[in-house]
């Protein structure tokens, strides 16, 4: 079943929709298999055209997260699961072999204010050169007290305003795509992911406090907004275990 969505304006229609759908797949609201609805009843709940859902899912289709069978309808054929793009960590289910499902849970560690992101990372500007301010945002994935990946995001305050006052619990029962839509009307509209695998390094280990002692996914990524700016910095890192919740490049 499809959630409500409240567009928003300056991003276009497609878009918000397309990312929503892509979104509720991701979290598992949509399930593999999954018919949506026709193009006709999904217009009119988004109270858009025919040609703007056409657009949305086409899109989606491309990707790889539907598929149109003619005489049938539109069905959810990946999960995230795309190999191009290593987005198949980091779920509120995560992959296993034999296509066996394992069960996660994402907890909240802290939130921090830090007057300056370039501080942090002098060789980053990513939030521009100016002063930019920033959440730091700490949250780790786990099944029964067992560390699967450990997640820090800095989220420029500008765009996100006020984000402490959120309450705590959301960082754990949704997605920040879906907390950034709900409370601020953004939708992503470019990510920009960089993979590695391997032992950590200084850089990157020093930010869980040398607690990664064995080979990892190390995922780096910049979310854009749909102005074209971005709002969040993402590193996480996936540990190398007998579940795999990543596949070695």
């Amino acid at each position: 079943m499809l959630e409500s969505l409240k567009l928003t304006e300056g991003i276009p229609e497609y878009l918000q929709i397309q990312m929503a759908i892509q979104t509720q797949i991701e979290e598992g609201i949509l399930t593999l298999g999954e018919r949506l609805p026709s193009d006709k009843v999904l217009a009119n709940a988004y109270g858009v055209s025919i040609g703007t859902v056409i657009k949305s899912i086409s899109n989606l289709a491309a990707q790889g997260f539907v598929a149109r069978v003619q005489g049938k309808g539109t069905f959810v054929t990946n999960t995230g699961s795309s190999p191009q793009t290593g987005r198949f960590y980091c779920r509120r289910t995560g992959f296993m072999p034999d296509d066996q499902e394992l069960s996660v849970d994402t907890r909240f560690e802290a939130i921090i204010f830090h007057e300056d992101f370039n501080t942090l990372f002098p060789g980053r500007p990513y939030f521009g050169t100016d002063p930019a301010p920033v959440y730091e945002l700490r949250r780790r994935v786990e099944m029964n007290n067992i560390i699967y990946s450990r997640h820090i995001c800095y989220i420029s305050s500008i765009i996100c305003p006020k984000l402490e006052n959120l309450d705590l619990q959301e960082f754990e029962s949704h997605s920040l795509h879906r907390i950034f839509r709900e409370r601020y009307g953004i939708t992503t509209t470019r990510v920009k992911e960089m993979s590695s695998v391997g032992f950590p390094n200084d850089d990157v280990a020093s930010l869980w406090e040398g607690e990664i002692v064995e080979p990892y996914l190390c995922v780096q990524s910049l979310d854009y907004s749909g102005k074209g700016r971005p709002h969040i910095f993402r590193i996480a890192a996936l540990f190398h275990n007998s579940y795999k919740l990543y596949r070695e490049f």
